[in-house]
This record gives structure tokens, sequence and C-alpha cells, in this order.
């Protein structure tokens, strides 16, 4: 009898606590689907709204060879906050702090490599607040 699992029982038990954590994370998308259908107010109704006339109604991603994405209507977009409104509340409704990305694009700046591309372009600053009242202070 050997003492060491067989190749089968150890994927076996690695490959539960993933299942798990993608159960979680597919419940957390449904809850938080169903939360932002009633966050949204009148003021980010308008700031959408504007977001996407500035953008006339286009996808702002640039593919690497540089044209744009070729996704438009009012349904099939985002409005994407350049710098989350986590950490610049101050910039939660700033017309220019937001741009028209697809809804593909949109979740694909939550990966990794979608982030590095959208910080790329501009599509995302990583900017707290805090360190821009820190400059404020240093400028004065």
């Amino acid at each position: 009898m050997s003492l060491r699992p067989s190749s089968y029982e150890s994927a076996k038990a690695s490959y539960r606590p993933m299942a798990r954590k993608a159960m979680k994370r597919g419940t957390k998308q449904m809850v938080r689907s169903r939360i932002k259908k009633h966050r949204v107010t009148p003021e980010e109704t308008t700031w959408r709204n504007e977001v996407l006339k500035n953008s006339g109604y286009q996808c702002q991603w640039l593919y690497e060879n540089g044209e744009r994405c070729q996704v438009t209507g009012e349904k099939n977009l985002d409005a994407h906050h350049r710098n989350k409104r986590s950490q610049r509340p101050d910039l939660k409704l700033d017309i220019s702090n937001g741009a028209a990305l697809c809804r593909f694009h949109h979740r694909f700046t939550d990966s990794v490599y979608g982030r590095i591309r959208a910080l790329r372009q501009g599509i995302l600053v990583i900017e707290t607040y805090e360190i821009v009242q820190k400059r404020k202070r240093e400028i004065e």
C-alpha cells in the first residue's frame, strides 16, 4: 500500500477549493448585479448619458494596431470611471472622469492584463484621494 495519495485523489482534493471559490464568485456577481440596479440615482444616470454622448456612443478601447473597438449604441455601452469611485469619491460625477466602454472591455479592465492595457491607454487611473491631496499640499 502506497503512503502517497494517487494523482486522482490529489487532483480531486485541489479541485474542491477552486470550485467553492467559483461558486462564491458567481453568487457575488449575482448579488452585485441586484445591488447595482438599485444604486442608480438621477445624477448618476445624467453622468452616464453625458459620458456616452461625449464619446459619440462608441467604445473607447484601442486595440494594439491602433483601431478603436467597433461596438456602438447606448444599450451596448457602459460608462466607466477612469478613477475608481472608491478611490476618488470627489470625481464620482465628473464627466471628464468617464469613458464609454462596451461590456466586454469594461469587464476586461478588471483582469490583470486588461488593467495594464487600460492604464497604458488612460482608460484607468490609479490615484487615490489621499495622494492627490498630498500633492496639493506640497504645491501650496
